[in-house]
């Protein structure tokens, strides 16, 4: 896994001592110790700039594709989200504001559509998902898939719900 990740020649070295995008990959690295087929990530591009971000959507890319890995993620980022996912849910304040592919729900933010494309079975799928804290609503009837293979972001600003969806 090191290898695969390029953390060779850092795998002597305590992670705290490590450039942020480095400890970010070796956060992947522990993640992909455990030889999941279902990988989720809550804001993987988070205090990254545009590059790292972008050579991080690469490495995610090139996961999925050469593992079969199935990615779902929480992510602001959104150069990331549109080079890097087949899917996107956008929540607003715990509610599901759009779903769609990415080019979808640029054009089209409130977009509820999907084709399937003769897609693989799914690993994930929620139907009407309603929770929160006490008495505080944070989602209200979600609905989410994420299909074998496919990489999937939930989309939203901060306290939109994201993190809870995974819990």
């Amino acid at each position: 896994i090191l290898e695969f990740l390029g953390l060779l020649a850092v795998a002597k070295e305590p992670v705290g001592g490590l450039p942020y995008g480095t400890q970010k990959l070796c956060d992947l690295a522990m993640a992909l110790a455990t030889d999941p087929d279902l990988l989720l990530l809550d804001e993987p591009s988070s205090g990254m700039g545009p590059e790292e971000a972008h050579e991080l959507g690469e490495t995610l890319r090139f996961l999925r594709d050469s593992l079969n890995l199935t990615i779902l993620m929480i992510e602001h980022h959104v150069p990331l989200v549109a080079g890097l996912c087949d899917y996107v849910y956008v929540l607003n304040f715990g509610r599901l504001l759009a779903r769609g592919e990415p080019g979808e729900i640029q054009v089209h933010p409130g977009s509820s559509t999907r084709t399937s494309g003769g897609r693989p079975m799914s690993l994930l799928e929620v139907r009407n998902l309603r929770t929160g804290y006490g008495q505080v609503p944070v989602l209200h009837g979600v609905d989410l898939k994420v299909e074998e293979g496919e990489t999937a972001v939930l989309l939203g600003s901060n306290g939109a719900g994201k993190t809870t969806m995974l819990l």
